[in-house]
């Protein structure tokens, strides 16, 4: 019986991977919000390179299964409860063996555990249907779980941290990269600065507030300690010498700062005290190592996922109930986006027990 439209004009939307395509909006079944093509994507995406540094292809949990759309949310991601269950009396209906409930709101009082919405959702999973649905974002308190994922027979998703999460940085050869600062000044500049790196140490001109003779650093990344000038001094006197880049390491063990460059125009960056002194080490060790400064801000850093998203919302229910049941990875997600403003189109990077629903594996 697949495809499976609501209308004519919805036969354009279908594909070998979309086999349904219902609009309960007005306006189409397209997703303008971004937001369902976001979870589609993590759900069951094909593998697709998007093409951005440091990012290897991405892949949906279930990349064999087919999809269904619908349409339940408007241009500006709001919806209302009839046209829910009246799309999830369709998915039933239809075949569907997973609906995937990416919306809510945080649940007020007890009906929400035992009203219409609650028992069509307990009628889907007693036709066999697997219903999941977002936690909510309203955490981290406790009493936080959204409507639907409060109802009885709904598998509650909340969300974890990812292993790792992107940012500027600064990499040494094969070795795991210093998270690092970049200048609001030089917002504007983006990919890789590359270059063997040099200890300012080394020289006479240890801390870089005077200038370098002109091509002693020539095509160099120079490591300069902060102290004693400005930081606008330091990066223009490493300009003279021809460096490629700095990176200036600071005098408090983990703090970053925004430098002030009201004039430097060369890139540099600026990381940690044990950034730095771990660089300056790692030049005694490997004198020719050679370095790089990401400006894009895509570098994988790594982090700990063993730990519940601060956003994610939090049971129990009004009754009691423990929910979540389950989280998955929800945070620092690349996924595909509609978005006009989408960080990367046509992907976006994001954070959400939206985005933790559908990596739920069946």
């Amino acid at each position: 019986g697949f495809p499976i439209t609501s209308s004519d004009r919805e036969k354009k939307n279908i594909s070998s991977k979309i086999i349904v395509s219902r609009d309960y909006t007005g306006k189409g079944g397209r997703d303008t919000y971004g937001h369902g093509t976001g979870t589609a994507m993590i759900a069951a995406g094909l593998t697709v390179d998007p093409g951005v540094l440091n990012l290897a292809p991405i892949t949906g949990v279930a990349p064999g299964a087919w999809l269904g759309n619908y349409r339940v949310l408007d241009d500006t991601g709001s919806t209302d409860m009839i046209t829910e269950l009246t799309a999830l009396q369709d998915a039933v209906n239809d075949g569907m063996n997973v609906i995937n409930l990416s919306l809510g709101s945080v649940q007020l009082d007890l009906s929400a555990e035992s009203g219409a919405e609650a028992r069509a959702i307990n009628n889907a999973v007693a036709a066999g249907v697997l219903v999941i649905a977002a936690s909510g974002n309203s955490g981290p308190e406790s009493g936080t779980i959204a409507d639907p994922a409060s109802s009885p027979q709904a598998i509650a998703v909340g969300a974890n941290e990812n292993d790792r999460y992107f940012d500027y940085a600064v990499l040494l050869g094969d070795l795991p990269p210093y998270r690092a600062q970049v200048p609001t000044a030089l917002g504007d500049k983006s990919g890789r600065v590359t270059g063997n790196l040099l200890d300012a140490a080394t020289t006479n001109n240890a801390l870089g507030c005077s200038a370098f003779p002109a091509a002693s650093l020539q095509d160099k990344i120079v490591l300069i300690s902060r102290g004693t000038c400005s930081f606008d001094n330091k990066v223009n006197n490493a300009a003279k010498g021809g460096a490629a880049g700095v990176v200036i390491f600071n005098t408090n063990p983990t703090e970053l700062l925004d430098m002030s460059l009201p004039t430097a125009k060369l890139p540099a960056t600026f990381v940690a005290l044990e950034a730095g002194l771990e660089m300056q080490s790692q030049l005694r060790a490997h004198p020719d190592i050679s370095a790089s400064i990401d400006f894009t801000g895509f570098t994988p850093i790594p982090a700990s996922a063993d730990v519940l998203s601060y956003f994610s919302g939090r049971g129990p229910t009004a009754t009691g109930v423990i929910k979540p049941e389950l989280t998955a990875v929800g945070n620092n997600i690349f996924t595909a986006s509609t978005a006009s403003d989408a960080s990367y189109l046509p992907f976006t990077l994001g954070g959400g027990t939206s985005f933790a629903a559908p990596r739920h594996p069946r």
